[in-house]
């Protein structure tokens, strides 16, 4: 027959595979979150442009301060994709960046779109039209006040 000792190991040693698995399966059902560019173009039919990672830098000037970098790369390719992309439209080339969350890097994304768009020799304007926190400005050494 069983002892007590041997039935509290099996009880244990099935509990130790049953919690982990559970644990498992419940943290991919509630994760929702995006971790891949496949992810957004099976869901949605819009055309994914680019892909930047994060910067490791202190600075947000990346492109213009690491310009052989893999980030600063990343917004070359973007460039190309947005002027291959306004070479069929012959009207507005305006772009915008916006999120209603702060801390996604819109203000990072924006200084580095228009550095390198400025490098190419293009005309480049850049406004800055966050009212609450305007960080552009101080991160090119211009005085708000």
């Amino acid at each position: 027959m069983f002892s007590l000792s041997s039935l509290i190991y099996q009880v244990f040693t099935i509990f130790s595979f049953i919690f982990p698995l559970f644990y498992i399966i419940i943290k991919e059902l509630l994760d929702n979150k995006v971790h891949t560019v496949d992810e957004i173009e099976k869901r949605y039919r819009i055309p994914i442009l680019g892909v930047v990672g994060r910067n490791s830098g202190m600075n947000n000037l990346a492109v213009f301060e690491r310009p052989k970098s893999s980030v600063a790369e990343s917004f070359r390719a973007l460039r190309s994709n947005i002027q291959f992309l306004f070479q069929f439209k012959s009207q507005s080339k305006t772009i915008i960046i916006t999120s209603s969350v702060s801390g996604e890097g819109k203000t990072f994304c924006s200084i580095n779109l228009a550095t390198v768009f400025a490098m190419s020799g293009k005309k480049t304007i850049l406004l800055g039209l966050d009212l609450r926190k305007p960080k552009i400005f101080g991160v090119n050494g211009i005085s708000t006040t």
